[in-house]
């Protein structure tokens, strides 16, 4: 069994989704005249239509991208660029009124205190401080990254039947998917290299593995998001064993055609096919391969830390400290003014 396992650079939020359901009628005709009133502003400053900075969209009367201290555009893509995605005015009766997405994570605390004056701006501050606690999260994603490339190693998920691999021109890995669309847990895993060369993002030297594992919730609060990471299924991270790929192709134990075929589709589902005998058999020639397990303690240390950052966005937080002082101005001088 290999000595070594993938580095740990980094894990915390990736993408948090989250609603507010808004009942009163005067509170809603607040909403509504605040967002129009910052797009009004936003389009001012850009120079752009209003309709690009505030338009319909999926379902929702209001759609609007607000900069987390970094600059957006309103008409393209924002990947891997710090922004909220704010909607309202849900046309549909099963749907909350506000509808919040933040992306482009990794955010500093700074950011995540531009958040919440955005959001101070659209409800008030009162109304910030009793609906933020209403928040409730529908979708958070974990991103744990590698100094790793992802052709030396596979993957395989103890709990899912379904996914897919992506493969690239070249016949190399590119992106692979673990769990169906619907499920309450999905996993994606790719080279964050080869992701940001498609869409002509910088680049960085060496390699880079991201393991997505994306988690559907239900009931979570904004503030309680630690105690509900595993979903009752314990660890996200703790359900991976991983191979290294290079020393099974080197070796002369395991067959080329069933390497690439579990590449294909996934270890769980080739050995579906086999009969007890020789599952038992091959799981113990692959054992010979194992990389040490992910080291899940480091993980969750990591990104519980990240979540530490979303103090900022309760109303108990001091607000009048020398650096929350300092984001209060520079917000107010970027977004605010004339």
């Amino acid at each position: 069994m290999p000595s070594s396992k993938p580095e740990v650079v980094s894990c915390g939020i990736d993408y948090l989704l989250f609603n507010i359901k808004v009942h009163s009628e005067q509170d809603r005709d607040t909403l509504i005249a605040n967002i129009q009133t910052i797009a009004n502003n936003l389009s001012a400053q850009k120079e752009l239509s209003i309709n690009q900075v505030l338009y319909p969209k999926s379902g929702y009367g209001l759609s609007i991208r607000l900069p987390l201290f970094t600059e957006i555009t309103h008409t393209g893509s924002n990947y891997e660029t710090p922004h909220l995605f704010i909607q309202l005015d849900s046309k549909f009766l099963t749907r909350p009124f506000f509808r919040c997405e933040i992306k482009g994570h990794p955010l500093t605390k700074d950011q995540w205190f531009c958040v919440r004056l955005w959001l101070e701006q659209l409800f008030s501050k009162n109304l910030y401080s009793t609906y933020i606690l209403k928040a409730r999260v529908n979708r958070v994603d974990i991103a744990a990254d590698f100094n790793a490339d992802i052709e030396q190693f596979m993957f395989d998920h103890a709990r899912s039947q379904s996914g897919g691999v992506f493969f690239n021109r070249k016949g190399e890995i590119r992106t692979i998917y673990i769990g169906s669309k619907d499920s309450t847990y999905k996993v994606c895993i790719y080279c964050r290299r080869t992701k940001r060369e498609q869409i002509c993002k910088p680049t960085f030297n060496g390699f880079l593995t991201r393991l997505e594992v994306r988690l559907k919730l239900s009931t979570a609060s904004l503030f309680d998001l630690h105690c509900n990471t595993g979903l009752g299924v314990g660890d996200p991270f703790a359900k991976f064993t991983i191979y290294d790929f290079k020393k099974m192709t080197d070796s002369d134990l395991i067959n080329d055609d069933f390497l690439d075929l579990c590449r294909a589709w996934g270890i769980k589902t080739v050995l579906q096919r086999r009969n007890q005998n020789e599952r038992r058999n091959i799981r113990k020639e692959l054992e010979k391969f194992e990389v040490l397990m992910i080291d899940e303690a480091l993980l969750m240390n990591l990104y519980f830390k990240d979540l530490k950052k979303l103090e900022v966005l309760s109303p108990s937080f001091n607000v009048k400290q020398t650096k929350a002082i300092q984001v209060i101005q520079k917000f107010n001088r970027l977004y605010l003014s004339k």
